[in-house]
């Protein structure tokens, strides 16, 4: 199970749930959404221990808009090593860590500081957070990243990545995409059956595998996120049967 996404970037550990500082974007002061907001040591838990329950592993992203000095400086680890210490103590070693999701769309989410992450940037972040688990000797480390989103494969940020990546080819567990179909604001009905549609992913995982074969990645590829629609789904559509449509079109769900 993964948990992150947008909202990953705004999370901040605080084992006592302490209130913490509003960090709010351009968005937020017209839509009030995506606020920073505490996860408290007895939410980790909660969340641990179900997962524990069930057998499954736990895919955790880290707050990568983190900066020191903020908003243009390095990945500041002071509260992931805050969480990392304290899931230490519980002895919770189920977690695949990554950092940060989507670095592409940071000066979107955070346009009034204008955040604009560079690949050397994320690559030490990675790298950062790797020296930190063996520092603390947390047990069968998995990392995994960036979580670079459809149109961000053919960027300069995904390329620059697996450029730096070749330096450190032991860095990552797996390198991690994210796949949707459409806008969940403009995505039409006719589209959720549409061939063409449909068949992205198959021609996105051809640009995947030609991108690393380019800069010789031979690790593994994992599909970080996917669904019907990005932001939050279609209304009335990517809750209903013809989304189903797009799961039976290829394997996504393993």
């Amino acid at each position: 199970v993964s948990s992150g996404g947008v909202d990953g970037d705004y999370l901040i550990f605080s084992p006592f749930g302490d209130k913490t500082t509003k960090r709010a974007t351009l968005r937020d002061q017209v839509e009030d959404v995506h606020i920073n907001f505490t996860m408290s040591g007895s939410q980790w838990d909660a969340v641990n221990q179900f997962v524990n329950t069930v057998g499954w592993k736990l895919v955790f992203a880290l707050n990568e808009a983190m900066r020191n000095p903020w908003p243009h400086g390095e990945w500041d680890s002071t509260n992931a090593e805050l969480l990392i210490d304290y899931t230490m103590m519980k002895g919770y070693h189920q977690i695949a860590w990554e950092l940060g999701n989507e670095p592409g769309l940071f000066h979107k989410e955070f346009p009034l500081y204008t955040i604009n992450i560079t690949s050397q940037e994320i690559v030490n972040g990675f790298k950062k957070l790797k020296d930190l688990l063996i520092k603390k000797g947390y047990p069968n480390i998995t990392i995994i990243g960036p979580d670079v989103t459809t149109s961000g494969i053919h960027g300069d940020l995904f390329r620059g990545f697996l450029k730096e990546l070749q330096y450190s080819p032991n860095l990552l567990n797996a390198v991690t995409w994210h796949h949707y179909y459409g806008n969940s604001e403009t995505m039409p009905l006719s589209d959720f059956t549409d061939v063409k549609v449909l068949d992205s992913f198959f021609s996105q995982v051809a640009d995947i595998l030609l991108l690393t074969s380019i800069y010789s990645y031979t690790g593994d590829l994992w599909l970080g996120e996917t669904s019907s629609t990005y932001g939050g789904g279609a209304a009335l559509l990517s809750s209903s049967f013809v989304s189903g449509f797009i799961y039976w079109s290829f394997g996504s769900l393993g």
